[in-house]
């Protein structure tokens, strides 16, 4: 049975290391490290690319000695870390990512760190896959997963272990692999793939990397930006591969016609301290809280909502569709309202995020005929005449929001519209224009679900 081996790695990239993952990284030395009489190595895997001339002074007077003093090791990916790093190879190595990493992964993880819209939070996953890969051992998020007593043997049944948790949700802030694991190899493989996919679509990317546009064919909440990262390089790729295993498969030699059962893949219980609340990491906190990036958030929210509606009356029309053909009715009419319905669809997500909502409306109908618009405009259940309303209401709102809430007293951080059709929308809206208030009680009216909410003055 193979047995994990005894490395320990973090990842911490952007900027030197925040006085709760040095705590933390102080207990995983304490319970484990080497250095204090246990059997693992502690690794820090930082990116001095990433830092300021300020980080870079702090890195060299305090973060550098605090790893010396603790037994830890650092790993720079950097190219060109700089010359004034004089520490012995016990506490900090060099390792640029064409040593372990291939040329086509390097450019997915440098266009994650570079830029006003950098996304750490991938390269770190894809950073922390291929030390696993090349190193194996523990991973472990560097502020949030802490110890609750000294690791002994691990085993690795098939090489790879991942957090489970809440009835079969899966996280990778937990990893455990041996060196070159098939998991690892698929799990590697899966994410070039979705950056191969995510490079071929400008819109789809642009989406990925910036905040500011509105979700593009997704199912869950409004925030396309998380979204992505979750389901291109983060959990949302081991749900991916782990469905694959826990099923009877051929594609994989050593897996071949053998079931592989989720506790076989899932980290042992009760060896780590996991908050009920996690380091969110996807964006910089000041730049997500800002006045313009949470009416982004906001206006993004009430797009995708419009979307479902629209995708609801498309199957509606695609039902029909199929009832005429058992009636030997009129397809064709059915055909043409989902086609129309379709392109203004498309052409409601494709609008740049600068836009206003009237300007979103106004692009989309320049893509059609007169025709195509009366047509539109007289479809069954009114669809786009509250679609007009929403987006106009929502104008007047965000000029409300900018000329009369201070940046202080506005937070919306993780709306996710639960309203059951359009036109409650749209009164939703209407009434926060009217009482020029978005409290939590009127939130609850419209069944929307929050962590936290939009607050204004009374």
């Amino acid at each position: 049975m193979p047995l994990m081996l005894k490395e320990i790695h973090a990842i911490w990239l952007g900027s030197n290391l925040r006085t709760a993952g040095k705590e933390n990284l102080e207990n995983w030395a304490h319970t484990n490290g080497l250095a204090y009489g246990g059997e693992y190595n502690i690794n820090l895997w930082i990116d001095t690319s990433t830092y300021t001339e300020d980080d870079l002074d702090i890195f060299y007077s305090e973060i550098l000695p605090w790893a010396q003093g603790y037994g830890l090791v650092i790993h720079d990916v950097n190219y060109a870390p700089s010359d004034n790093i004089m520490y012995d190879e016990e506490t900090f190595t060099n390792e640029p990512l064409t040593s372990f990493m291939d040329y086509e992964m390097i450019s997915y993880y440098e266009s994650e760190i570079v830029g006003e819209d950098k996304n750490l939070a991938a390269a770190s996953d894809i950073l922390r896959i291929h030390v696993l890969k090349r190193d194996g051992g523990l991973y472990i998020d560097a502020e949030d997963i802490g110890p609750n007593w000294p690791l002994q043997d691990i085993e690795l049944t098939h090489g790879f272990k991942f957090h489970q948790y809440n009835f079969g949700a899966v996280n990778n802030d937990i990893l455990m692999a041996m060196p070159k694991s098939k998991f690892g190899d698929l799990y590697l493989e899966k994410i070039r793939e979705n950056y191969r996919i995510l490079f071929a679509d400008p819109k789809r990317l642009q989406a990925h990397r910036n905040l500011k546009y509105a979700s593009i064919e997704i199912q869950q909440g409004i925030d396309y930006r998380k979204y992505s990262t979750m389901h291109t390089s983060g959990p949302g790729v081991i749900e991916q591969i782990a469905s694959r295993l826990t099923m009877r498969c051929n594609y994989l030699e050593d897996y071949a016609e053998d079931y592989v059962a989720e506790s076989d893949l899932a980290v042992p219980e009760g060896f780590f301290n996991v908050p009920q609340e996690q380091v969110a990491s996807w964006y910089d906190p000041i730049q997500s809280q800002c006045k313009e990036q949470q009416i982004n958030v906001l206006k993004n929210g009430i797009r995708y909502q419009v979307d479902r509606e629209l995708e609801t009356i498309i199957t509606i029309y695609e039902k029909k569709k199929k009832k005429a053909f058992f009636l030997n009715s009129n397809r064709a009419k059915y055909t043409e309202t989902i086609e129309l319905l379709r392109a203004a669809q498309e052409s409601l997500r494709a609008s740049l995020p600068t836009f206003s909502m009237r300007q979103v409306l106004e692009v989309a109908l320049e893509q059609l005929t007169e025709n195509q618009q009366e047509h539109l405009y007289n479809i069954k259940y009114g669809v786009f005449d509250e679609i007009t309303n929403i987006y106009c209401n929502t104008d007047e709102l965000i000029e409300y929001l900018n000329e009369s809430v201070t940046e202080e007293k506005i937070s919306i951080l993780n709306l996710r519209f639960g309203v059951k059709n359009s036109k409650m929308l749209r009164q939703f809206v209407t009434d926060v224009l009217v009482q020029k208030t978005l409290q939590i009680e009127l939130l609850e009216n419209y069944g929307i679900e929050l962590t936290t909410y939009l607050q204004l003055n009374q």
